[in-house]
Order: structure tokens, then sequence, then C-alpha cells
């Protein structure tokens, strides 16, 4: 009789261990009791890939004024170029979020995760935060003496090794200083890449509506390629820390560069009266990005974490925080404020346009591994 009372009294212990297990791990929805309480309202802490450079202001202002208004939500951002971000969420790293550059990440993130955890998505959701076009930016004194600039007329005087002398510019302005982000490492630096092949095949061959594995792995193209690249300024990894070099440093480093629209307006102000006015240019045809926020469906993954992702990817797309947005540069991906007379006002002197006139298509990731590939062999 006694062993039989032992034996349900450890029946009866271990149940409710392994209840209580069962609600603190998957977050159920507990009772009043006050150890209940205390465990529901345990904080949930977030960490989100997503924020680079001096330009995330947005980004930042967001975090916070979210965090203010829930309390029991901590959000912590790490720092990453787009595929160092891919290799880092497929490493199993402690992450719940990406808010990525582009919506191909999406894609580039379900394949790579996906040949090394047999075939799991890893992907949730994913929805743009905010959209922006490619452009060139650069200093107004020296985008003067080039007149009217586009992808064409840009590979003639990079590739060509042009000084500022052969281009009517000051002598001692030396060579003319382009770059880009690594393509390798940075979405932006293969999308200009993918805009350079584009250009190829309307200049020598047939115009591209869209671009395939096969049109990158053409010695030609390699070549059109390297030609360019060879003379390109140091190339850095991430469009955040390129415009602060810029920014810092001005046209000792870069004359021109290309990035995301949005982190040229972003600091564009920042750069006035350092070294002049920088400002922005559309090349025709330029190519579309967004920022999409991708909730990754991971092991530590719970209805708490999912709920709380969702509520900050809400907040984001809520009119007052998207409006808020404009005012860095970022154009909003919530299609109720289609009014963008406010960029128009505040950064139409430095180059902005409203409208943009051509866009080629975004490439696939069977295309961009072949273009990663392809300036792997140029570099």
């Amino acid at each position: 009789m006694i062993l039989k009372k032992i034996i349900f009294s450890m029946i009866a212990i271990s149940a409710i261990i392994l209840t209580g297990v069962y609600l603190f791990s998957n977050n159920v929805p507990l009772s009043g009791n006050p150890i209940d309480t205390m465990l529901h309202d345990q904080k949930v802490v977030l960490n989100i890939i997503g924020k680079t450079g001096s330009n995330s202001g947005f980004f930042e202002d967001a975090r916070v004024e979210f965090m203010k208004k829930n309390k029991n939500i901590e959000i912590n951002y790490i720092g990453l170029g787009t595929f160092e971000a891919v290799d880092y969420i497929t490493d199993d790293n402690d992450v719940d979020a990406w808010l990525s550059a582009d919506e191909s990440a999406v894609d580039i993130l379900r394949s790579e995760y996906s040949k090394s955890h047999e075939g799991k998505n890893i992907v949730l959701e994913a929805s743009p935060i905010v959209t922006s076009p490619l452009v060139f930016v650069g200093w107004e004194e020296r985008l003067k003496k080039l007149g009217d600039i586009d992808i064409k007329i840009l590979n003639n005087i990079v590739s060509g090794g042009k000084s500022w002398d052969e281009l009517g510019g000051n002598p001692n302005w030396g060579f003319f200083n382009f770059s880009h982000t690594n393509p390798v490492d940075s979405n932006s630096g293969m999308q200009f890449i993918s805009l350079l092949i584009y250009d190829y095949y309307n200049q020598n061959v047939i115009p591209k509506k869209e671009l395939t594995v096969e049109d990158i792995a053409n010695n030609k193209v390699m070549e059109y390629i390297k030609a360019f690249e060879k003379n390109t300024a140091k190339q850095i990894d991430g469009s955040g820390k390129f415009i602060d070099t810029m920014v810092q440093y001005g046209p000792s480093k870069y004359d021109l560069g290309v990035i995301y629209e949005y982190y040229a307006l972003a600091n564009i102000k920042n750069a006035q009266g350092r070294w002049g006015k920088l400002k922005v240019l559309y090349p025709n045809p330029t190519i579309w990005s967004n920022r999409p926020f991708i909730i990754l469906n991971i092991q530590t993954s719970t209805s708490k974490k999912i709920a709380a992702l969702k509520d900050f990817r809400d907040f984001l797309l809520s009119e007052d925080i998207q409006r808020k947005a404009m005012q860095e540069g970022y154009r909003p991906a919530n299609t109720a404020i289609a009014d963008l007379s406010y960029m128009e006002k505040e950064f139409g002197p430095f180059g902005f346009r409203k409208d943009i006139s051509s866009a080629v298509s975004t490439p696939s990731i069977e295309v961009i591994e072949s273009i990663r590939n392809l300036i792997k062999r140029v570099q």
C-alpha cells in the first residue's frame, strides 16, 4: 500500500513538472496564479539581423519606440551584409528574424538553408518594409564635369582608366574614382554588376529582359566585367559602411559610387559642407529592391516570439512609422501612403526623383550565384 502511494506521488509530481515544462517552453497563456503570471510575463528577447551603418536611425528609433510600448519585448540588432547574414543563419546562430536588403535574399536563404538542413524551409513569413532603387551618388562639383551619365558612359570611363584631366576636370583630382560594394558579400554590389551585364548585352548582342546563367557564363562577359573591376576603387562589404566612408573621406576615396537610394538620402545631409554637395543620379535602367522583414522558422521559435515578431513587423508598416521612414529617405512599402511630396521637397535639391522611368528584373538566385562566382574569378 505504501509502495503504491509512493508510485502514485512520483507519477503526479512528474506530470506537474512535464506540464510546467510544456507550458513554459510553448508560451501557453497561464492562469492568474502569481507564479504563472511571472513566467508568462518574462521578457521576450528577439535577435534581428539588419542594422548596418550610421544610416540606421529609422530602424533604431523604431526599435526603441516599439520597446517603450512593449516593455516585455527586447530587440537586439545584428549588423551583417546580405551574404554574411545567409551564412550566419545557415550556421544556426541565435537569430529570430532578418531585415534584409532585398527580396532576393528570401530565395537565397531558403535555398542555402535547405541544402544543409535536409530540405527544411527556414522562412516562415517575409513582408516588404520599405523600397528603393539603386542609384549613383557623387560629388556635385565633379558630376557637373561628367554631364549626363549612364552605365555605358560609366563603363567607358572606368574600364578606360580615365583621369579627370581627360574628362575635362581638375588635373589635381587625379584618376576618376568609382566603386561599389563587394558583389560577393553585398547585394547592392551584386545588383550593380547585373546592370553592367544587362548593358553589355544591350550594347553588343541582343537586349535582355531577364538574365540567365548562360548569359553570365560567357567569356566575353567575364572580360568585360574584369576590365571594369580592375579600375574600381577599394570595395567595401556593406552599403552602410560604403556611404559612411564616402561621407567621412569625401572624393579622396570615391568620386562616384552606387548604392541603394535610401542609404544615400539618409546620409546626404551629413555630407553637405564637408566635401561639397553630395547628389544622387538614377541609372537608366535601374533595379528595384525592398527590405523584407523575414520571420525565421528556427528551433528556438515559440508562439510568443513569433507573435512579438509579427507585432514589430506591423509596427514598422504602420502609417506613422512609414512616414517617419520617409524623413530618412526610405520609400514606404505601405501602399496606403502614395504621397511622396515630402521626399520631393526634402531631397529634391539633392537629385531625388519620385518617378523611375525604367528598371530591370531582379536576378534569380541561380543568376546571383553565377554573378558571385564570376566576380570571384576576376577579383
